[in-house]
């Protein structure tokens, strides 16, 4: 009985033992694209944990921030790692989707900042504002424009 899918691809290090990861109710399947995610949910009743390491997004429509917040609201633990698995993390880390390594940090802390900028920059220009406003601020879902400009080296 399966309960655990991992989408993985490119940065899965060759020397993975995929048989052992299968034998323990683990399944690996290629990078994840859009709409996979809500067909597991059907495929899969006793699905626990869903890890996105690798996803496609240039040649095929990314895996959607509805479905993994779908799955997340229907109990399963989403994780996110290395490449679109880190950057869906980062966007979705408000909704319950769980970061992890280097990559993630990277993506994390770029947002905060560029958030955080962003946000003193908002307040600069609007007086007016509560102080109180502020707070409520934090809980807003996270905006995902900074993804698209390019990183530095």
């Amino acid at each position: 009985m399966i309960d655990t899918i991992i989408y993985a691809g490119p940065s899965l290090p060759k020397d993975v033992n995929y048989n052992v990861l299968e034998s323990k109710k683990c399944l690996v399947k290629p990078p994840v694209s859009a709409g996979e995610i809500y067909c597991l949910l059907n495929e899969y009743r006793e699905l626990k944990r869903v890890i996105i390491i690798d996803g496609y997004f240039y040649n095929k429509l990314a895996v959607l921030h509805r479905e993994i917040i779908s799955a997340i609201s229907q109990k399963v633990i989403v994780i996110g790692s290395s490449s679109l698995g880190a950057l869906r993390a980062v966007e979705l880390n408000n909704f319950g989707m769980i970061g992890v390594g280097r990559v993630y940090d990277y993506y994390n802390n770029h947002h905060r900042n560029h958030r955080h900028r962003n946000h003193h920059h908002h307040h600069h220009h609007h007086h007016q504002q509560s102080s109180s406003s502020s707070s409520s601020s934090q809980s807003s879902p996270p905006r995902i424009s900074w993804v698209l400009q390019p990183m530095g080296p």
